[in-house]
């Protein structure tokens, strides 16, 4: 305001701009020197701000900070908020590039490194001088450019860490963290989020096989159904999830382009037997992430092919839902009969959007992993339908069945057209480099589309199953998570 009472406009306009710029799209492309910088003046920008409201907040009931460590939690979620870690002790009480810091938050950095001597100096007397340990455990990573590890900041500056899973768990304590879950033992907790189960079916289980309310239970879907269909505009099976090569967006539109590919070859007497999918796919891809761009693309051209086609008609259709949002998953989510969580198994940290489709009664398509371990646990295996990899854990890979070959060759040849553009994406998952087990996954994951199929056909078994669903979703409610939560 000052610039302009000084007749200085331009800056003015300008300054008020870059302010703009830093919440006007999250997370930006970080390809170039500029949008990382962006990316940690957002991560400043969210922390600050945040940290900046539970302090007013607390002020405003207390007269002092005695009971602040009783009364209030913060919890980093992931790494991008552990700029709160220095950003909290300027309040007086993954890895990022060093350069960004220096430039942008000099004191932030400079307390990172007290807090890095002052752990290093406690570590090194209940290991001694194990290097190459207090080389990985260290805060920041020595070498040509030095890199910040936000995850080890994190471990070290707070009091508890939560698994998301209790595969996750697992894996932090015996991968990802071993040396921290071995040595910092005292201060460091790993917890399993989901270690107990909270009774609050309301007795539905009893009753999944209640022929009234199986009646009414169809009702509320096919309203929730009607819905989704407004928006828009048979079996709904869905996946949305962020675009990324290991939740295999990709293994689902070629599992729809094999459907699509035996519909067209079916015999007209053959295709009254075929039960009829509309699928969903929806999600966004990071600016920068080129396969997962090509994927969406593909889903789009897919889609024109199959829903144009006179041959199969309302047997098919594929619908990409842009923009998905809360609002969305709002008609999304209660209007499924069928959600997908395929991610290659050992990369699914939870996978929360699960537990959404669970509660209201969705059948689950699932990968063994992250979340949907619990989640079978507490339904039964019968009660869903699951596609397990565990290939490369065994060192091990399954040959691409030739169906698997067929609708690679489609997209290769430009059978759904821009050829070039898809050939990248092809090369992805041909033999030797389908580091995400798309081609040794897709007979099983037939199998159990093809199962699918079979159960929904008996719509009490299905509506059975479904309430069985809802009624096993207790355990992963966010109340009781809250309240559990360290």
């Amino acid at each position: 305001m000052e610039s302009y009472n000084t007749g200085d406009y331009i800056n003015t306009v300008i300054n008020g701009q870059r302010a703009e710029i830093i919440s006007n799209v999250l997370y930006p492309d970080d390809r170039s020197y500029q949008g990382k910088e962006l990316r940690l003046k957002q991560q400043y920008f969210f922390v600050s701000a945040s940290l900046q409201d539970i302090i007013r907040r607390f002020k405003d009931t207390h007269d002092n900070f005695d009971d602040f460590p009783e009364k209030v939690a913060l919890q980093l979620n992931d790494t991008h908020p552990s700029l709160a870690i220095p950003e909290y002790y300027l309040k007086d009480w993954r890895k990022s590039l060093l350069t960004y810091w220096a430039s942008l938050l000099p004191r932030h950095l400079q307390i990172i490194y007290d807090i890095n001597f002052n752990f290093m100096e406690d570590l090194k007397k209940r290991i001694g001088l194990d290097y190459s340990r207090l080389s990985r455990m260290s805060i920041v990573e020595e070498g040509a450019v030095k890199n910040i590890r936000m995850a080890n900041l994190s471990i070290v500056c707070c009091h508890t860490v939560n698994g998301v899973s209790r595969v996750h768990s697992e894996l932090l304590k015996t991968r990802v963290f071993k040396d921290f879950y071995e040595h910092v033992a005292s201060e460091i907790s790993v917890q399993d989020e989901w270690s107990n189960s909270a009774s609050l079916d309301c007795g539905l289980r009893e009753y999944a096989s209640d022929s009234d309310l199986q009646q009414e239970w169809r009702m509320v879907r096919k309203v929730n159904k009607t819905r989704l269909a407004e928006y828009i505009e048979a079996m709904s099976g869905v996946k949305i999830k962020r675009i990324h090569e290991y939740k295999r967006q990709l293994l689902n539109i070629l599992g729809i382009i094999h459907r699509y590919d035996c519909i067209k070859n079916m015999e007209k007497n053959d295709r009254r037997k075929v039960v009829p999918r509309v699928c969903i796919i929806g999600g966004k891809a990071a600016p920068g992430y080129e396969i997962a761009k090509k994927i969406i693309k593909l889903c789009h051209a897919v889609a024109e092919k199959i829903n144009n086609d006179t041959d199969v008609g309302d047997l098919l259709k594929l619908v990409f839902i842009p923009d998905y949002n809360v609002s969305v998953a709002e008609l999304v989510i209660p209007g499924s009969d069928l959600s997908q969580h395929i991610s290659t198994a050992g990369h699914e940290a939870s996978g929360t959007g699960s537990m959404k489709f669970l509660m209201n009664g969705c059948l689950l398509l699932a990968t063994v992993d992250g979340s949907t371990v619990e989640i079978i646990e507490e339904i039964g295996a019968d009660n869903s339908v699951n596609e397990v990899p565990a290939l490369r854990d065994k060192g091990t890979s399954l040959k691409a069945p030739l169906q698997f070959a067929r609708v690679v060759r489609m997209v290769r040849d430009g059978y759904f057209g821009f050829k070039d553009y898809f050939k990248s994406l092809c090369d992805t998952v041909e033999d030797g480099r389908d580091f995400y087990l798309l081609g040794s996954d897709f007979a099983s994951y037939l199998e159990a589309q093809a199962a699918a199929d079979r159960a929904f056909v008996n719509q009490e078994e299905w509506t059975r199953m479904s309430i069985l669903s809802t009624a096993g979703s207790g355990r992963f409610s966010s109340d009781r998570t809250i309240q559990e939560y360290a």
